[in-house]
């Protein structure tokens, strides 16, 4: 039986600061064995947490979609990319882009596309492309 992994993190920035919600693995993409061996940014978990952290403009949640004028809303970006063998990002799509205004999209995309080299994950000895997402949602309004 084949099993796969995607790497799924998601973050919540809340007046300019971003906070991490939760870190879980989808069992859908990649075959686990004992040969297998996860993609990893550069420093760990905690560092990409941080990386995209310092990274997102807080501000941008100013362009947050909001049709019913509520006096707090947020919204997320769900994106999709591939660490691919030499530990390169690539194929970084925002999968609801129709769904945010186009700074957020831009945003999310520039966050990701810019992330340092990643040590790639690895299949009996050999270095595998590895699918990933990660979640960025801004807020805005008052409290």
């Amino acid at each position: 039986m084949k099993k796969t992994i995607l790497p799924l993190l998601s973050f919540m920035l809340l007046g300019g600061n971003l906070i991490a919600q939760t870190f879980s693995k989808d069992s859908t993409s990649k075959q686990v064995h004992k040969g297998y061996k996860e993609s990893i940014f550069p420093g760990g978990k905690e560092a990409w947490i941080n990386y995209v952290q310092s990274n997102v403009n807080g501000a941008l949640g100013k362009y947050i979609l909001n049709p019913k004028g509520l006096p707090k809303v947020q919204q997320s970006a769900y994106v999709t990319f591939k660490v691919d063998k030499d530990g390169s990002i690539t194929d970084v799509v925002v999968t609801n882009a129709a769904e945010l205004n186009p700074k957020l999209v831009e945003e999310a995309l520039r966050v990701i596309k810019s992330s340092p080299k990643w040590t790639p994950a690895m299949s009996d000895g050999e270095f595998i492309t590895e699918k990933g997402m990660q979640t960025i949602t801004w807020e805005h309004g008052k409290k």
